[in-house]
């Protein structure tokens, strides 16, 4: 089985229903969000009966109180891989990482902690010049060979790759999660990243950058503000 990361929002999500994470809508879920006065039609199970004895007493009448609570909803995830020829470049006696493997399993981590979340997942590159788009529609993990494509995409790949998610927030709601894979040999401009970060809806880009001596540094950025550490994959 993969190793899992969980994935874990700044702000609740407003995702798909019945996910593993936090919603900031009101529906089924573990986390009470507030309560108020019973009202005709509420489900049962919703009563908070300390809460309702104590109303009753106070008032000298029968009173009912219902929890309402926070829906478990799933995040949507969406990878943009850098494929820029630098990436292509493999493991040898002098150079210990090999790019193109430790994109596929950076690919396999996120999709495996995608699945343990219930999210759906999207994809973008651009390995032939053109957007390849995959929006997050699906739960199912990518058939093998999906992510065996050429590195042959421009040198501002990053920035383009930006720019066009910040074109689909349609598909990016609040709390998303944005993956980025690149060895960052050419970062995005401050401007484009700037923009990605207002016109996505307060998604969480997470830069992950391959490096020679097999770390990964993540960098989660949400409506202008980061929060930067060192990892190791």
């Amino acid at each position: 089985m993969s190793a899992v990361f969980p994935l874990v929002p700044r702000r609740r999500v407003i995702g798909l229903a019945f996910g593993g994470v936090r919603s900031a809508r009101r529906g089924i879920g573990s986390d009470v969000a507030s309560t108020r006065e019973y009202r005709p039609g509420d489900d049962v199970g919703w009563m908070d009966w300390a809460a309702s004895a104590k109303l009753s007493a106070a008032r000298g009448a029968d009173e009912f109180i219902v929890r309402e609570r926070f829906a478990d909803e799933a995040p949507r995830v969406v990878v943009l891989c850098d494929r820029r020829s630098s990436m292509s470049i493999r493991a040898s006696r002098l150079r210990p990482l090999d790019k193109p493997q430790a994109l596929l399993t950076a690919l396999e981590l996120i999709g495996a902690s995608a699945v343990a979340a219930r999210s759906l997942t999207g994809y973008l590159d651009f390995a032939e010049g053109e957007p390849h788009w995959r929006p997050p529609r699906t739960e199912q993990r990518a058939a093998p060979g999906t992510f065996d494509r050429a590195f042959r995409a421009p040198s501002d790949t990053v920035s383009r790759g930006l720019d066009f998610l910040g074109e689909h927030r349609r598909d990016l709601p609040t709390q998303a999660f944005v993956f980025i894979l690149s060895d960052f040999v050419v970062p995005p401009d401050l401007p484009t990243w700037q923009r990605a970060s207002r016109s996505t809806g307060g998604h969480g880009s997470c830069p992950i950058q391959a490096t020679p001596n097999g770390g990964a540094l993540r960098s989660e950025s949400n409506g202008g503000e980061s929060d930067t550490r060192q990892t190791t994959t």
